[in-house]
């Protein structure tokens, strides 16, 4: 705020009407970004305006955002694991299912023709533990390995080949 020092004995009045409009001028930007800021909710609108809060804004920002980074890939994970687990859980009932066929058609009482039946029963389980084995997430082949790119089992001449890593 500037004033008058109090040594000068006569001041012309025009340098006291322009001192009294600057000190009028500087309380009104003053009292400008006080409203604005109260307005906003922000203490610091500009980087000019500190800039050491500015800096400390900008590390806590950015740790925000690696934190919000980081519960996004939690979550993502998560899903991920549940579709596994259920995955596995599928695999398990399939399995347990083609031990149970095969189970039954051990010893007497079984004769080709059920054999032949329940032998296509296997391969359709078969067939379904192929299709849980190239289940995928978002993109994602879980059963892949390294290369999640591409379906992990491939139907060949009858059979089944692994060609993920």
């Amino acid at each position: 705020m500037a004033s008058i020092p109090p040594i000068l004995g006569r001041v012309p009045n025009s340098l006291i009407t322009t001192l009294s409009q600057q000190n009028i001028a500087s309380a009104r930007g003053q009292l400008l970004r006080t409203q604005v800021q109260l307005a906003s909710g922000k203490r610091v609108l500009r980087p000019s305006d500190d800039p050491v809060a500015s800096g400390l804004i900008g590390v806590i920002d950015r740790r925000l955002e690696l934190s919000d980074q980081r519960m996004r890939n939690l979550t993502h994970a998560s899903s991920v694991m549940g579709t596994l687990d259920q995955a596995f859980s599928d695999l398990n009932e399939q399995l347990l299912e083609a031990k149970q066929t095969a189970l039954s058609q051990i010893g007497v009482g079984s004769d080709a023709e059920t054999r032949k039946t329940q032998a296509a029963v296997i391969d359709s389980i078969i067939d379904g533990v192929a299709s849980s084995l190239n289940r995928d997430f978002a993109g994602l082949q879980l059963f892949a390995g390294t290369g999640t790119g591409r379906r992990p089992i491939e139907a060949v001449g009858g059979g089944f080949r692994y060609t993920g890593t």
